[in-house]
């Protein structure tokens, strides 16, 4: 393994690609649901394509999220599924670029949207470079859009491509309002392969600080193309973790880690991903960001290896740090799933869901990895295009949301009634 940026010889094993995996069924069949199918309306007005937004559950349970197209201008919507006993009712709280073709406000949103004590939302416009805000009535029945901070300086960043995130988000806090947010922009800076920054809220406005510029090595080596995933922000809010989808020592990308300390920030690759040539046994082009457990440890995604699939990782921290394949997708006829680019979810047991953009049946899959021990058991829980034509959904590009009764809910890009994508809830 080679060094990282700053020359930290840090040690990392292995685990061998697993053998072939045998997926177990699950104990009591998953009950699949599909809540809403985008595209009911005349020109898709309600929206299509949640491609870059993972749901969101609300504090008050219902489900909120973003589409890349449709809407009047077809530049995206935020939807919201309002809950009612066990019950949701579809609704367009926003269209964007009401004001085209100028598009002031901006439009194609990406990133998963995060909530206030006050329950306002806050996201992010890729077209435009805008971080916004939805504020809501008492009912959370109407809602009133404005723009809190536009990115105008392309030295400092510019197309955010990742959604916000905050000290306490991982742990399932809300925001309260005023301390910083952390993001990462896919372009701009000084080599113009995107920045991370921090935006502090105060007395009406946001100021911007860019704690990291990527590509600054010969080769991009430090990492390049920061991915459409969040940070992850630890608890003290001083260190944030992320991934480059390109760069690194080997080309596939890296893990990297941004520390606050007396000096400032302090960037360091933590893993070079493909770095087990040829046929990079440990991934390639980590597109998902990570989540961490409760010691700290990383969890993520690859898209591919060189042979197939893509992998789900863990990073282990502390003295001796190390890469572990937990399960290498495709291994066989791709049944279990293949290119994964969405991030991982993880309940209060440890188990991780994951799902895939494609093969099962053509559509992608959900894929529950139960931890028994220090090991990963994997269950099939759904395969997309199971139904006629796809109505039941094609293709996930993000994460599910776990409920607080344990409900995966999630977005397909593509499929559905009207082939606009679906919001689906799986009961495992």
């Amino acid at each position: 393994m080679r060094s990282s940026v700053f020359g930290a010889a840090l040690r990392l094993s292995f685990l061998a690609v697993p053998a072939i995996a045998v997926l177990s069924p699950a104990a009591a069949a998953p009950t699949f649901t599909k809540l809403y199918s985008f595209c009911k309306e005349a020109n898709c007005t309600d929206g299509m394509n949640p491609h870059l937004g993972s749901p969101v559950v609300l504090s008050n349970g219902d489900i909120v999220g973003t589409t890349e197209k449709g809407g009047d201008s077809n530049t995206g919507t935020i939807w919201q599924l309002k809950k009612s006993g066990s019950s949701y009712t579809f609704s367009r709280i926003h269209t964007f670029c009401n004001d085209a073709p100028t598009c002031t406000e901006g439009g194609y949103p990406v990133g998963q949207l995060i909530e206030d004590k006050d329950g306002n939302l806050y996201g992010v416009a890729g077209f435009g470079s805008r971080i916004y805000k939805m504020a809501p009535n008492a009912q959370h029945t109407a809602w009133t859009y404005s723009v809190v901070f536009s990115f105008t300086d392309l030295n400092k960043g510019f197309s955010p491509g990742a959604g916000l995130a905050y000290q306490g988000h991982a742990e399932g806090e809300l925001w309260d309002g005023h301390s910083p947010v952390y993001g990462s922009t896919l372009v701009g800076g000084s080599s113009f392969q995107g920045v991370v920054y921090k935006l502090t809220p105060h007395a009406g406005s946001w100021t911007q600080d860019v704690l990291h510029t990527f590509c600054l090595k010969s080769g991009c080596t430090d990492g390049g193309s920061p991915t459409y995933v969040r940070l992850l922000v630890d608890k003290t809010g001083t260190t944030l973790t992320g991934t480059t989808a390109s760069g690194g020592a080997d080309g596939g990308g890296t893990l990297y880690q941004l520390k606050n300390g007396r000096k400032g920030w302090k960037y360091t690759v933590l893993h070079d991903f493909c770095s087990k040539e040829p046929l990079c046994a440990d991934g390639k082009h980590p597109n998902s960001g990570v989540i961490a457990d409760a010691k700290g440890n990383f969890y993520g995604t690859t898209v591919s290896t060189n042979v197939d699939g893509g992998v789900v990782y863990k990073y282990t921290t502390g003295r001796k740090p190390k890469l572990s394949v937990l399960y290498h997708y495709c291994q066989t006829d791709c049944k279990d799933g293949d290119s994964i680019w969405a991030g991982l979810a993880m309940d209060k047991l440890g188990n991780l869901y994951a799902t895939s953009l494609d093969a099962g049946l053509g559509g992608g899959t959900v894929m529950l990895l139960k931890k028994t021990d220090r090991k990963y058991k994997p269950t099939l829980l759904y395969t997309f295009c199971s139904q006629a034509d796809c109505a039941d959904g094609q293709h996930s590009w993000t994460a599910v949301a776990l409920g607080a009764d344990g409900t995966l809910f999630g977005t397909t890009n593509e499929g559905g009634t009207n082939n606009g994508g679906v919001v689906f809830s799986i009961k495992p």
